[in-house]
């Protein structure tokens, strides 16, 4: 596409800059690992999505894996597997890049759309302006978690087709050619498909269109209505996916008995406040800000959330005809939003940076735009100021994210109270043998959420390390007493229960467990392992054969296998 501004070579230098900028800024992040932060379960613990066969590009297009739909986020993590192996800087490297050529497609959309809100903006004070915009978004801090996180993988790719789809649009109202209109409308629904395709968060694309349909393309409501029809129809097939993908999910998605109506819209106001001021101050950024275990919409920090909610979009909306560019930011903003704003909550964040990925875009653009027209005389050096600033503290938080321990510990140091923190260092501190700095940290967890089943079952696990059987099978049952359904929590008292000798007892409550979660490989392998203990080799091999069913590659279900086929002599 022809860009509206400078000289090519100019452009050229643009160009440049931003993608220096952001591979700068974001240099700590490519040598990180995995990280025991949904990435074990996402990339460590499967197999399915480490080729490019029919059957892996079938699971991709098929599976809900971990409560998502991407099948295109899939398909380039498969590409990756195939260029790195495991190595996680080579993932790393694809999202650093990945985010570098968002934030270029974000400095073309700024050519197109910021002469259209600020008509005197040209030249090459527009390309400055398009580049200010463009590194406000990908240089932020904010950035840091989509960006350095390997799960997230599907924020910065669906981001590149989140801002082609708007760019489509906005050549699309602006050509006068009926064949460069349709191409270019052809051009933004296929970019919104790939979006969805990499993420549901594409679903908010028409309503933003309808936004600047308002203003500042000005175009004629009833034909902006029947043009959005295609991608309503598109936006409700994948919140359809989306949702089915959430609900498929054990205890993935908060009921409203769990989470009512006003503790609903108590987080939304909290999120359209959360993100603006962060974006402003980004300090004191976590990987996890918990949602409380009872929300309490009358609390003082929700009250206040809600009433400067309601003030500056009451505010805005009023002045929308004398400052149409700030409604629209605002309002943009907030449709962006809205879908992980709590509507239909899932997961133990109240908010979360990733979140702010598309939606602070609307605030670079405007920001840049006032910069620019508004200062025109500093606007290049308060623009360099701002971004050496944001790229230092981006630098700094990218350093947090290279591994788990080092990542949570941080998330103490925000908020000291954090039970997903403390569960999750002393995940770390066990696997490093550390056992009595792991229990503390286990007991500090349910000491602050002691309804929480997670704390409660690492807890039990280090017991059980420690030789304390007793004391890790009342916590397993304390487990089970609170959530009956909890998937490991079964498991793990049936392993107490098999070193106590107290086989049939174990053996009850791994086909419990087998029943409830049958494709769980774990309570098939130690129910295995149980009935060959019971000299039951038949009855073993079964359930083996059923974990390596769920999870070819489970070495522990290959090796009881192998145990079981022996017993039975079959040697070969």
């Amino acid at each position: 596409m022809r860009a509206v501004s400078a000289p090519r070579r100019f452009r050229w230098i643009e160009i440049g800059l931003v993608v220096a900028a952001v591979l700068a800024a974001f240099y700590p992040a490519l040598s990180a690992g995995f990280l025991y932060w949904d990435d074990d379960r996402n990339f460590l613990d499967h197999e399915a999505w480490r080729g490019l066969s029919l059957g892996h590009l079938k699971w991709m297009a098929t599976t809900f894996h971990n409560g998502h739909y991407q099948p295109l986020s899939w398909l380039t993590l498969a590409i990756d597997h195939d260029m790195w192996g495991m190595d996680a800087r080579g993932y790393h490297v694809t999202n650093v890049l990945l985010h570098a050529v968002g934030a270029v497609a974000f400095y073309f959309l700024g050519l197109n759309l910021l002469p259209l809100c600020v008509p005197r903006l040209t030249g090459r004070r527009l390309g400055w302006a398009a580049v200010s915009a463009a590194l406000l978004f990908g240089v932020h801090p904010l950035r840091v978690e989509s960006v350095a996180w390997i799960t997230e993988r599907r924020d910065v790719l669906s981001g590149i087709f989140f801002t082609l789809s708007i760019l489509a649009y906005v050549r699309f109202a602006a050509a006068s050619e009926k064949r460069d209109r349709r191409g270019a409308f052809a051009a933004s629904l296929l970019f919104m498909l790939l979006c969805l395709l990499a993420k549901a968060w594409g679903i908010v694309i028409p309503g933003v269109l309808l936004l600047l349909d308002r203003w500042p393309l000005r175009r004629p409501i009833r034909a902006s209505l029947v043009e959005k029809i295609p991608f309503a129809l598109l936006a409700l097939l994948f919140a359809g996916l989306a949702f089915w993908a959430q609900a498929s999910q054990a205890q993935a998605m908060l009921t409203l008995g769990r989470h009512g109506i006003l503790g609903r819209i108590a987080q939304g106001a909290y999120s359209a406040v959360f993100y603006p001021a962060k974006t402003l101050v980004p300090i004191r950024l976590s990987p996890i800000y918990e949602l409380p275990a009872v929300l309490d919409p009358f609390e003082p920090r929700f009250l206040g959330a809600a009433a400067v909610a309601l003030a500056v979009t009451a505010l805005t909306f009023a002045r929308r005809r004398s400052i149409p560019a700030v409604w629209t930011a605002w309002a943009t903003f907030l449709v962006i939003v809205a879908p992980v704003s709590g509507v239909a909550q899932s997961g133990p964040q109240l908010v979360a940076d990733r979140y702010s990925y598309l939606a602070c875009m609307p605030f670079a653009l405007l920001a840049a735009g006032w910069v620019f027209t508004r200062l025109p005389g500093i606007a290049s050096a308060l623009t360099v100021a701002i971004v050496t600033v944001l790229g230092l503290l981006t630098w700094r938080q990218s350093r947090w994210w290279r591994d788990t321990e080092t990542l949570f510990r941080h998330a103490l140091e925000v908020d000291e109270r954090s039970y997903t923190a403390h569960d999750i260092v002393a995940g770390m501190l066990l696997m490093r043998g550390r056992r009595d700095e792991a229990e503390a940290h286990c007991r500090a967890a349910i000491a602050i959420a002691p309804g929480e089943p997670i704390p409660r079952t690492n807890l039990g696990l280090i017991l059980i390390e420690k030789g304390r059987l007793d004391e890790a099978a009342e916590e397993f049952r304390a487990v089970l007493r609170a959530r009956p359904d909890f998937p490991r929590g079964r498991v793990n008292l049936a392993v107490v229960l098999f070193r106590q000798g107290r086989l049939a007892e174990a053996e009850i409550e791994l086909r419990e467990a087998v029943r409830r979660t049958p494709d769980d490989p774990a309570a098939l392998v130690t129910l295995g392992g149980i009935l060959l203990a019971e000299d039951r080799p038949a009855e073993a091999a079964r359930q083996f054969e059923a974990a390596l069913a769920v999870q070819p590659g489970s070495p522990d279900a290959r090796a009881g296998l192998a145990r079981a086929n022996a017993k039975l002599g079959r040697r070969e």
